[in-house]
């Protein structure tokens, strides 16, 4: 059923003349037969008026039924996540787009969008009238969330998410309200939800804690050169080189079995990164070193992490598993062996190329190179 005729069905059954319709929307009345005519549908802006008028939800006056909506929100959440699963960020968006278009009012579609434009918002798919599009139109909806939704999960998810838009859009005193509302690391979930567990699950929910929460931020802080306020680097490249290879030593002290799991493409890419400065220093086996290393990393998380069921054996982790979590990290369909062999593509590789080692490095990648699945 059309809107049109549903406005016609509500109107009549409440004994309305389109004159009254009209008067209440401060429209006229040729405007409310148009719709039910079908030849022009309410703007979106009217839709609230017409739920109170009518005592509907949104979903009825629209004609959508609640059950088959959910439904396929759910279908458009697993399609999405499949599609970042395999680095398709670009489609991921445009389906995330496509939801959103389809069911404006739905808190999960409104998360989905903006969390889909902002693994997409660095590279160069929109243009530059479309990201300060998608950027207003993610905020907006991220703010619709924080202040309507009753799910807390969604609005934590909302929170976060803004901030970083907040940032992108200039609007620093609310992005720093945001981010001042969040408590501080010690009082993170993770550290309230161990004191409700025992047995197993108090162990499960340690070892969450120190791999998602500790050893991830960790991890992912670790390299970051911030500019001072004079503009300045904070590290110099051979400080930066040497903060690569404590973040090598510091994973294989967590997992002295070599088990590093996820934290395989973290090791990759600090041998990467450690390599790229010894090849600019033109340090060759210095260099090679590392690339073997980062090689072996690339590998491993192929060939034994890469969706297989993975069960750490290193003691702090013993009998671990943490769980899918690969999918934020990948940056296009190619996966991380194909972007390696890219990278080891480039000219400062040039004076080391002829080596056999050199060689060997790419004859090892090379089976493993494609799409992820």
């Amino acid at each position: 059923m059309s809107i049109g005729t549903t406005i016609k069905k509500l109107r009549r059954e409440r004994d309305m003349t389109q004159e009254q319709l009209a008067e209440y929307l401060g429209i006229s009345a040729c405007a409310i037969s148009q719709w039910e005519c079908d030849r022009t549908a309410p703007d979106i802006s009217q839709i609230p008026l017409l739920v109170r008028i009518f005592g509907v939800s949104a979903d009825e006056l629209l004609g959508i039924d609640a059950a088959n909506k959910e439904k396929e929100i759910e279908n458009y959440r697993n399609q999405i996540n499949d599609l970042l699963r395999i680095g398709k960020k670009k489609e991921a968006f445009v389906v995330a787009r496509e939801a959103y278009d389809k069911y404006p009012d739905s808190y999960r579609t409104m998360l989905e969008f903006a969390t889909a434009f902002a693994v997409n918002r660095q590279d160069e798919f929109f243009s530059e009238k479309e990201q300060k599009l998608y950027l207003a139109k993610s905020i907006k909806a991220l703010e619709n969330i924080i202040s309507g939704c009753t799910d807390e999960i969604i609005r934590g998810q909302a929170k976060n998410t803004i901030v970083d838009f907040y940032m992108a859009d200039g609007q620093i005193e609310k992005a720093k309200e945001i981010a001042g509302i969040f408590p501080s690391l010690v009082q993170g979930r993770e550290f309230y939800w161990i004191r409700t567990c025992k047995g197993d699950d108090k162990i499960h929910a340690h070892r969450d804690l120190l791999f998602h929460g500790l050893i991830r931020n960790l991890v992912m802080y670790w390299d970051h050169n911030y500019k001072s306020d004079a503009g300045e680097k904070c590290y110099s490249d051979a400080e930066m080189c040497k903060l690569y290879e404590k973040q090598i030593s510091l994973l294989e002290l967590i997992f002295e079995n070599g088990d590093f799991g996820e934290f395989y493409e973290d090791l990759r890419s600090a041998h990467l990164d450690a390599a790229s400065y010894y090849a600019e220093s033109k340090e060759a086996e210095r260099a090679i070193e590392h690339l073997e290393r980062a090689a072996d990393a690339a590998v491993s998380f192929m060939r034994d992490y890469y969706q297989k069921n993975y069960k750490h054996t290193s003691l702090l982790f013993k009998d671990y598993e943490a769980g899918d979590t690969r999918w934020w990290r990948y940056q296009s369909n190619e996966n991380s062996v194909s972007a390696f062999l890219n990278e080891i593509k480039s000219e400062k590789y040039d004076f080391i190329r002829s080596d056999e080692r050199f060689t060997a490095i790419e004859e090892k990648l090379a089976p493993f190179a494609g799409k992820w699945e």
